[in-house]
């Protein structure tokens, strides 16, 4: 190990981290400290919680109503009928609820786990007050007679017992709201009835918990047979209380004492804090109905945030502050006309900008303090003793989302504290963690770190001393039971196909991880980046899973980490840097997501990022606990500044529609940046020079919201990092190069005067700083994105370089920067060159295709060598032989009248003769023409060839299968 110099003079030795392997490892694993209760409001409260976690230290209260005695008996009981009541509890919930839950839903048990997700839109649906032709069911059961009421809901769910049902229906007689409806029993309900639904409720939750006056209820029914419709009436919401009432309760509370309570809490506020853990709140002993609520409400809660966004594109414009100049000059002054377009910006957290900008910035630390070390991913354990003692008899963990959030949360501090305080593995240079949650629903947290130099880990002696992928011998029979409970992969492979690893799309029949390893004596180095740790024959084999699994099936550890935390933590090695975007990548992956676009027909619709791009995904208990309790998704360290890159008068700016826009150029504050400060800084100081302006972060910090530089008051480190420019946006991309390589520069005339001479063009200017030598920029550029971007990224900035650069020699640049181009399918076929480079080139040619040229503009052209059919298919026939067949286009072809299937035939039989044809259907709206089309891309598609689908229309085209506009697919050039 490296030895370190002291103030004495003597090199001393580091003292040795605590994971390293063959030091003392804990006996017992780690215990939290024991919970306490909150003095305000009474809720448990569990390590690293902080004092405002559940009431705001007092601020808010929010009142609860009192249960029926039946329900606690069934939530608590062990009664037969209640361990039944609380294993259907949601069959029970939706057998008496006024609405269904619409959306894409998964409710399984998966290894014992059951657990709810909600996918894509939710929403709840409120049906018919009467039923049509189907059975009764939700809403529509309260307006039947008793006797035939238990009938009726039993019908629904046959799992279910009558005597429940008759118990829960006696409970819902002391429900308000079910009283109102069942006395519309009595009222004539004719076609056009409705219900008004009052929106304007009362903030004091007292007041609306807790509707006393069936009087005041009936005043809300006008009736109802269609859905419910909505009618503003400020004072009159009789469903939550009568008008006195609410002047009562108005006038008790301007004389009170005003609280966070009395004025407002967020709906992310009012869930936590019934979600808290108090004696009685039989909320959370709701078993699978409490899943679903508690999905169902940080579905209404992320909602609500896209909502906010929405609503406020129309008071915040983002536009270039030149074209707001441009805009004055040609005689505009609406601020509501400059800048339409609706943004999903980084701040909403999970979004694709917002993972992007992490991962850029996790990037920008790579590049300061380079590679990481190690990357742990930690994983819950639902049978921690934390866990186990807060349930109640007979309760499971997987029914309890908010504690198993809460206690992982607290297990994952102290993991960040054993990694950055007590410097288990060495003294920390940066470090990064993200919590995800994984199908079954648990959470797990991925760690990358970078160790200071005098603790890197650089040869596979290094790697032996924190990483071991053996079963721990008998004679360590509490690490042992631990690795064999936690760090057994599988069984798959032949043992297991159906295992979760077999199923994925690249080397199909394969483990995805790579299981079973093989036997290796010595920890090496491997050619993927990762390496290959020491697994000896030592004929240990335990019985796992109905398999004999030996070293081969070990996922790598730390036996003092695994020790200490008794559970799944597995700990890798970094060993190249070839591998570090693409751990980076993968930590910052997010969520799965399906891209759709809606818009109604004729309608003219401005650029919006929010329709262009709504994230479907999957939401599970744990994670929708995590989000509404406040937890931190991702933590790094140091921070990361984005610093601004912007020509003069270039910068964005954000105004409201009221604004003048002669105003707004004459403000100061709008024209601030951090750039245009930055300048301002050095201009202040005495001998004009500084540092780079991506290391004055380290000795000012940047308040937003003065738009100043205030110079640092502690030791405090802030990396900065300058957006990354594309060479295709000129002068920008030279403005880059200079505040990159210039300290201390004072203005944009500072960097434009060399020795003297102000030169036209930031281009000139680093031309004469010799930043231009050749194709210096062009490598500076392709060389500083290798480090960030992915393959096809970069390649596509490759061409974009070739264009726009114009690089002197193209087929050089080529060789130099191939391994990066080619990095992906050098992954993917391993043992194939010709077919790497082809696919590469492809590549290429199809971005260089997009703009207009190819290879052979550039002399590359002898990389496109003939190709077998694979390698030939361009992107829109891989594209068309891929997409999915709606199942509604295969049903068409039963439904086709007869002129439609005259035309269906015709062509079909054109297609089968392999008979050339163009053919024209006629006929007024809604007569069926895209009926047809859609039986026709579903039949020719079935019989494995492609069509192309392709209107004149962006509307039109929308409603075919894969549907493109003529000058998307064709490349044809709009007239402007």
């Amino acid at each position: 190990m490296k030895l370190i110099p002291n103030p004495y003079g003597r090199s001393v030795k580091p003292e040795v981290p605590l994971a390293v392997i063959g030091e003392a490892i804990p006996h017992e694993p780690l215990a939290l400290p024991l919970p306490e209760y909150c003095p305000k409001c009474n809720a448990k409260k569990f390590a690293y919680e902080s004092l405002h976690f559940c009431c705001g230290n007092g601020e808010v209260e929010v009142a609860s109503n009192a249960y029926p005695p039946e329900l606690v008996r069934l939530f608590t009981s062990r009664d037969e009928d209640a361990q039944h009541f609380r294993k259907y509890a949601r069959l029970y919930n939706n057998l008496f609820a006024f609405s269904s839950l619409g959306g894409a839903i998964d409710a399984q048990t998966q290894k014992g786990i059951y657990v709810f997700k909600l996918h894509g839109q939710i929403y709840h649906h409120v049906p018919d007050l009467l039923p049509g032709n189907d059975n009764p069911k939700y809403l529509q059961l309260y307006f039947y007679d008793a006797q035939h009421v238990a009938e009726n809901r039993l019908g629904c769910f046959p799992e279910l017992r009558e005597d429940v049902i008759n118990m829960l229906m006696n409970v819902t007689q002391r429900n308000p709201y079910a009283r109102f409806f069942r006395s519309l029993k009595e009222m004539e309900i004719r076609e056009d009835t409705h219900i008004v639904l009052n929106k304007n409720t009362v903030p004091d939750q007292r007041v609306y918990n807790a509707p006393t006056s069936d009087e005041g209820l009936r005043k809300m029914s006008t009736g109802g047979r269609h859905q419910l419709r909505t009618q503003q009436d400020p004072v009159v919401s009789c469903a939550v209380h009568t008008t006195e009432e609410l002047l009562f309760e108005e006038a008790i509370r301007a004389t009170g004492a005003h609280t966070k309570a009395d004025k407002h809490i967020s709906a992310r506020e009012y869930y936590a804090y019934k979600l808290q853990s108090r004696p009685q709140n039989l909320l959370l002993r709701a078993g699978r109905c409490f899943q679903q609520y508690i999905v169902d409400m940080y579905v209404k809660v992320e909602n609500t945030r896209l909502d906010f966004f929405r609503r406020n594109q129309a008071t915040i414009r983002a536009d270039l502050y030149q074209g707001i100049l441009d805009t004055v000059e040609s005689g505009e002054t609406n601020a509501a006309n400059v800048g339409h377009r609706v943004v999903l910006p980084p701040t909403f957290i999970g979004g694709p900008r917002d993972l992007k900008k992490r991962y850029l910035n996790a990037m920008a630390l790579v590049q300061r303090y380079g590679k990481p070390d190690l990357f742990v991913t930690m994983t819950c354990n639902p049978n921690w003793p934390e866990i186990k003692q807060e349930l109640a008899t007979g309760e499971e963990a997987q029914n309890r989302p908010d504690l198993v959030s809460r206690i992982f949360r607290a297990k994952l501090l102290a993991l960040k504290k054993q990694i950055m305080e007590k410097h288990v593995f060495g003294k920390v240079a940066a470090m990064i963690y993200v919590v995800e949650f994984k199908k079954r629903g648990l959470p797990h947290a991925h760690f990358l770190i970078i160790l200071k130099p005098e603790f890197k880990i650089k040869t596979p002696a290094d790697y032996d001393k924190f990483v071991c992928a053996e079963i721990p011998s008998v004679d360590n029979p509490g690490l042992r039971k631990i690795i064999l409970k936690h760090m057994m992969h599988g069984p798959c492979g032949h043992l297991n196909p159906q295992c979760p690893c077999m199923k994925h799309k690249i080397h199909k029949n394969k483990c995805k991880s790579g299981y079973p390893k093989q036997f290796c004596p010595e920890t090496t180095n491997n050619k993927d980046g990762f390496p290959l740790y020491r697994r000896r024959d030592t004929g240990d084999a335990v019985s796992i899973r109905k398999a004999n699994l030996d070293n081969r099936w070990v996922i790598p550890y730390n036996p003092y980490l695994s020790s200490l935390f008794d559970c799944h933590v597995n700990v890798e090695v970094c060993s190249t840097i070839q591998a570090v975007k693409y751990l980076y990548k993968y930590v910052y992956k997010g969520h799965d997501r399906i891209s759709f676009n809606v818009v109604q027909p004729g309608e003219q619709r401005d650029v919006d990022e929010i329709d262009q791009f709504q994230s479907g995904r999957w939401v599970s208990p744990c994670e929708a606990a995590w989000r509404i309790f406040g937890f931190d998704l991702y933590e790094m360290h140091p921070a990361v500044l984005p610093l601004q890159v912007h020509l003069p008068n270039m910068h964005t700016v954000q105004i409201r529609p009221h604004e003048r826009l002669d105003a707004v150029v004459a403000a100061d504050r709008h024209s601030r940046t951090s750039l245009t400060e930055f300048f301002k800084a050095k201009a202040a100081t005495p001998d004009g020079t500084g540092c780079l302006y991506s290391r004055f972060t380290e000795r000012y910090r940047w308040d937003s919201a003065a738009k100043q530089w205030f110079l640092r008051k502690n030791k405090t480190i802030v990396v900065g990092r300058l957006a990354f420019v594309s060479p295709s946006e000129g002068e920008r991309y030279f403005l880059r190069l200079l505040l990159v390589h210039v300290p201390g520069p004072k203005s944009f005339e500072d960097l434009l005067t060399v020795a003297g001479y102000r030169c036209a063009t930031f281009q000139e200017a680093a031309l004469k700083r010799n930043l231009l030598e050749e194709d210096e920029s062009v490598d500076l550029c392709l060389a500083e994105a290798c480090a960030v971007q992915m393959p096809g990224a970069l390649r596509s900035l490759f061409a974009t370089v070739l264009i726009f650069c114009q690089p002197s020699n193209p087929s050089a640049l080529w060789l130099k920067y191939y391994a990066a181009l080619s990095e992906d399918f050098s992954h993917q076929f391993p043992d194939s060159e010709a077919k790497i480079k082809q696919l590469t080139a492809t590549s290429v040619e199809q971005s260089l295709e997009e703009m207009g040229k190819s290879l052979k503009t550039f002399g590359l052209d002898h990389l496109l060598e003939p190709t077998d059919d694979e390698l030939a298919r361009i992107r829109d026939i891989i594209d068309a032989l891929d997409a999915p067949i709606p199942d509604h286009c295969i049903r068409c072809r039963e439904s086709l009248n007869p002129a439609q299937q005259e035309a269906f035939t015709c062509i079909i039989d054109h297609v089968k003769q392999k008979k050339p044809g163009a053919f024209f259907i006629d006929g007024p709206g809604g007569t069926g023409k895209t009926f047809l089309y859609n039986a026709l891309y579903a039949e020719i598609r079935l019989m494995g060839l492609i069509v192309l689908p392709t209107a004149t229309s962006g509307i039109a085209a929308a409603n075919i299968p894969s549907g493109r506009t003529a000058h998307s697919r064709f490349k044809i050039p709009i007239d402007t």
